[in-house]
């Protein structure tokens, strides 16, 4: 397969085999009986289809009652029930594998939901946060710890959320919803994964998002994964709740970014996205933030090191614990340079080293960030992170949000494989080129 580069192009951007962006041209809708067909298998948990079993049939089902894991802001307590029907639920929120499912709405929303409630203070806006500690006292837990006595984190994580970094402006300064108010949250989010699945997804013709695949016909949509539930209106903590604006210098730099490749957008694959080039995808990035899909990761624990597998574009984020000194500022990555230490339970990560080619909000090269992982319960992690950059924000800010245990195990993402998309777009810009030019 070739890409179609604009000419004159680098000579390296003429043959350049692209394999695929989402794993899914394998992926077909047979139109037969409601069934969704595939020469791929199923994961666990999150229903996304993989190469690892033989060809199924997966009959869609009705929607059967939802089933809540409800704790504490760090996990007081679990209460489970039983979905109905042919679905039971895992003590850890996840779905067994069963092949002959695919899940309906309100069925992908039994998988679990995390609840936080705000018996403690949140997180001071502007500060580091502090190490975690329980608010009150709790269903007797034991910390689990690795060989070497460290808290061990080790595990299958999601930390697919529908809460918004930033709070919605018609919410002002209130921070939490009530308890009511969610639970129409997560009816509302059932009813939309619902309506899409019976239906199709709602869009505008004419928009990328009318010629985009459908994410629930391919068990993608958020709502068919573990979700973590949480009362914050936002994961930005304080009574503002979003980013601060830019400095105007950030401001600048944002436009002289986007100036450069202004009218070059299609000219090769180098000057189309990140993601698009499989290079850096939002899931995998630093801070660790929830996206459109594949939130899941695995944590893996040695002597002196914590890694991070991410479901998405597989990559594995390595993190030392020995508190070393960051790398030379020469060198700059993707998600910048991680260096740990343990405070009691609570491992905090500092990183620094970032490259201004990947920002993150409009951050440039001095973006510094302090994450913290607590794990609060048997099926928590509190994963909590403080941003600055002197260079494009007037004060820090902080955000939290839970990660929910999940069942593994994570299957690889191949994002290059037949990358159609890639090619298609540039081979589209040719062709309205060259009509045109007529």
């Amino acid at each position: 397969m070739l890409l179609f580069p604009r000419e004159p192009s680098s000579p390296s951007s003429g043959r350049r085999r692209i394999r695929i962006d989402h794993d899914l041209q394998k992926r077909r809708n047979s139109g037969a009986g409601g069934l969704l067909q595939s020469g791929d298998g199923l994961s666990e948990t999150r229903t996304t289809f993989t190469s690892s079993f033989p060809r199924l049939s997966v009959p869609a089902r009705k929607p059967s009652g939802p089933v809540f894991h409800a704790s504490s802001r760090y996990g007081l307590e679990s209460h489970w029930r039983p979905a109905p029907g042919p679905v039971m639920i895992n003590r850890n929120g996840g779905l067994p594998m069963n092949h002959g499912l695919l899940p309906s709405a309100a069925a992908a929303l039994a998988a679990a939901f995390v609840f936080l409630s705000p018996a403690q203070p949140p997180i001071a806006a502007q500060t580091q946060a502090p190490a975690t500690k329980a608010p009150f006292a709790r269903k007797a837990w034991t910390q689990p710890r690795t060989p070497d006595g460290q808290p061990d984190l080790q595990g299958y994580w999601t930390n697919n959320s529908i809460t918004p970094l930033e709070r919605p402006k018609g919410l002002g300064a209130k921070e939490f919803y009530t308890e009511e108010e969610l639970a129409a949250r997560i009816k509302q989010e059932g009813t939309r994964l619902k309506e899409n699945e019976e239906k199709g997804r709602p869009t505008e013709p004419g928009t990328a998002a009318d010629v985009h695949y459908d994410f629930s016909q391919f068990g993608l949509d958020r709502a068919q994964s573990t979700l973590s539930w949480d009362r914050r209106t936002s994961l930005i903590v304080g009574p503002e709740g979003t980013v601060p604006p830019l400095l105007p210098q950030a401001r600048k730099r944002a436009a002289e970014l986007a100036a450069q490749n202004r009218g070059h957008e299609m000219d090769g694959p180098e000057n189309r996205g990140l993601s698009a080039r499989c290079l850096i995808l939002p899931e995998e990035g630093v801070p660790m933030l929830p996206a459109a899909y594949n939130n899941n990761m695995q944590i893996v624990q040695g002597p002196g090191y914590v890694a991070i597998l991410h479901e998405m574009n597989h990559s594995v984020r390595i993190i030392p614990t020995d508190g070393r000194p960051h790398v030379p500022q020469s060198i700059r990555q993707w998600r910048g340079d991680s260096s740990g230490h343990w405070e009691g339970d609570t491992l905090v990560v500092d990183v620094t080293n970032f490259t201004g080619r990947n920002p993150f909000r409009g951050s440039g090269e001095k973006l510094h960030l302090v994450e913290r992982f607590t794990r609060v319960d048997e099926n928590t992690i509190l994963y909590r992170f403080t941003v600055e950059d002197p260079e494009t924000w007037d004060k820090p800010w902080s955000a939290e949000l839970a990660m929910a245990k999940e069942n593994g195990p994570i299957y690889e993402f191949a994002c290059h494989e037949g990358n159609y998309g890639l090619a298609n777009t540039l081979r589209g810009a040719r062709v309205a080129e060259a009509e045109a030019a007529k």
